[in-house]
């Protein structure tokens, strides 16, 4: 049975939220040593898409990184250069060791990518996955489709017509597969069978991601999770944390403003661990977290802005705390208690 008209319904937002939550669960259980080799990173948890779409970020944060190397002093056209270039990086690739601290985000963007391509997977094409002003060769969407491991009709789709698709844009490719594919719909029993895994590291429930709960009598992936465990009140995500913080989302009234909502040590302790003592640039922060249209939005353009200016850890304490703030402006509006 497929799921219908529900891809307009996601709630992006509880995506990242419920991800935000979930990931500190997810590096306890499996990251157990000092880094994480290649190898590693692909039998990491047993959620395969994940782990799939990790490497590829990491791949892409490579990319992005050796594109910085190119000089205007330097020819890196010339042939020797280029080989040279490929070698490095082809013993570079082998030798490949991320710690926990840099590890963090990219497992978090996966998780969340996993999620949103199983309940949307041609949104996710279009807008997390092909970028859209980018012409692809052959080989370059053979190595982009193998790193997709769910909806494997979807797959067998776009391996098939790679011919079709090459020398095109990624927008152009897009609508090929708009036209071609019945990608306004999910497999609902690739959805039922990879919500139980993310169940495991923290509770989860399919209607967790709707702006409204789907039907269950048209949903073989609600039916599927509901006979295998009672039904998971929302609140209970937030309850079942790793580190219990004073926030329980769903179970306290919506803010208006963020900074309204922290008491005296919350306040200090972000300043302090968070902004370096600033608190010039503290409330800006909090200036744009409330100006924001969403969860999504606020939380971004914090990582985007101040993540890495000052060396938060993804998944420490202070930054779920703060996140969890956010989410109390946002968040509870879309779920009933």
């Amino acid at each position: 049975m497929i799921l219908r008209n529900m891809e307009s319904k996601i709630n992006i937002s509880a995506l990242e939220l419920y991800c935000r939550k979930a990931v500190k669960p997810v590096l306890d259980r499996h990251f157990t040593s000092h880094s994480l080799s290649g190898n590693q990173i692909l039998g990491f948890c047993e959620i395969e898409q994940v782990n799939y779409f990790t490497l590829y970020l990491l791949f892409e944060k490579w990319k992005e990184e050796t594109s910085k190397l190119e000089s205007p002093y330097f020819d890196f056209q010339h042939p020797e250069v280029n080989e040279g270039l490929q070698t490095f990086m082809n013993i570079l690739s082998q030798h490949i060791s991320v710690k926990r601290e840099d590890f963090a985000p990219l497992l978090l963007q996966s998780m969340f990518n996993t999620l949103f391509f199983a309940l949307s997977p041609i949104p996710f094409l279009e807008q997390k996955f092909i970028a859209s002003d980018k012409k692809y060769s052959g080989p370059e969407l053979t190595n982009l489709f193998k790193y997709i491991k769910i909806h494997s009709q979807l797959h067998s789709y776009l391996s098939a017509n790679i011919n079709s698709f090459e020398g095109k844009s990624g927008k152009e490719i897009i609508l090929t597969i708009k036209e071609g594919f019945d990608g306004n719909s999910a497999s609902a029993s690739e959805i039922a069978a990879l919500l139980p895994r993310f169940d495991s590291f923290l509770s989860v429930q399919l209607s967790d991601f709707y702006y409204q709960e789907p039907n269950v009598q048209t949903t073989a992936a609600t039916e599927a999770v509901s006979v295998t465990r009672p039904p998971v009140m929302v609140a209970e995500v937030a309850s079942k944390m790793h580190k219990t913080t004073p926030i329980h989302l769903h179970t306290k009234n919506k803010i208006l403003d963020i900074r309204s909502a922290m008491n005296i040590n919350q306040r200090f302790m972000f300043i302090k661990e968070l902004f370096k003592g600033n608190e010039q640039i503290f409330q800006q922060a909090m200036d744009t977290a409330n100006g924001s249209e969403n969860y999504e939005t606020a939380v971004n353009t914090l990582i985007d802005v101040y993540a890495q200016k000052y060396n938060w850890e993804i998944d420490s304490e202070q930054v779920n705390e703060l996140f969890d703030l956010i989410g109390r402006k946002f968040y509870p509006a879309s779920f009933k208690d």
